[in-house]
């Protein structure tokens, strides 16, 4: 049984704005973000990265006579890393849920994707860290979004 489903249009494409949360957590966490080419004498990793899937859902729950809506967001990322010696990609997948509640309010699923995307920025800053820390050290760090990724349903 297939689930009904529907596209959401925003203002600004869900890719655009993720990368940028991702770049100002980097840049919070001290790195370097280059949103051009970077200086020629720096060494760089270049991450690009590809959303992959975004969708909202509410998970319907039924408990004796009643039925509980929790909005749970699901969020889809490949990260593809580049230095000068190495190449690397992988695939993310973060959820975040919202509050248990009667209906089905629109803050509720608002409050499901902002829990997901706060998981997903902490879980990419994280393993664009680890892939620094075992690379050579970078001075600088670069970060891109792909013109073309846009969010699947």
């Amino acid at each position: 049984m297939s689930k009904p489903s529907a596209n959401v249009y925003c203002a600004d494409a869900p890719a655009s704005w993720l990368a940028e949360l991702v770049a100002q957590e980097l840049r919070t966490e001290g790195y370097r973000v280059y949103d051009s080419e970077p200086p020629a004498a720096q060494p760089v990793v270049r991450i690009e990265g590809v959303l992959t899937q975004m969708f909202v859902e509410p998970e319907v729950e039924f408990v004796f006579a009643y039925a509980s809506y929790i909005p749970e967001a699901d969020i889809a990322v490949k990260l593809i890393a580049r230095g000068e010696h190495f190449e690397a990609d992988r695939r993310f997948y973060f959820k975040g849920a919202g509050e248990y509640n009667g209906g089905g309010l629109e803050s509720n699923f608002q409050l499901a994707l902002n829990n997901s995307v706060k998981a997903s920025v902490q879980g990419l800053v994280s393993a664009i860290a680890e892939v620094v820390a075992y690379g050579p050290p970078f001075d600088a760090y670069g970060c891109s979004v792909p013109k073309d990724s846009s969010a699947q349903k």
